[in-house]
């Protein structure tokens, strides 16, 4: 996601459970591995107003990278 997004995944991350908002943060800083049904993917392509066809061709798109 865009840096310019970064307050809207931090304002999403505020709302998970707190004993989750670490891992989700450390996600959303340095993913070591994005899965393509990561709650935190779902919800940050949410935000950004995806559809799942944008998301799953984003996931095609960048598979070998």
């Amino acid at each position: 996601f865009p840096s310019h997004d970064t307050d809207a995944v931090i304002s999403l991350i505020n709302t998970f459970p707190e004993e989750q908002q670490f891992a989700a943060r450390t996600r959303a800083k340095r993913p070591s591995e994005i899965l393509r049904q990561d709650p935190l993917v779902i919800a940050m392509a949410a935000i950004a107003g995806k559809t799942e066809a944008e998301v799953d061709e984003f996931f095609r798109k960048y598979a070998k990278v």
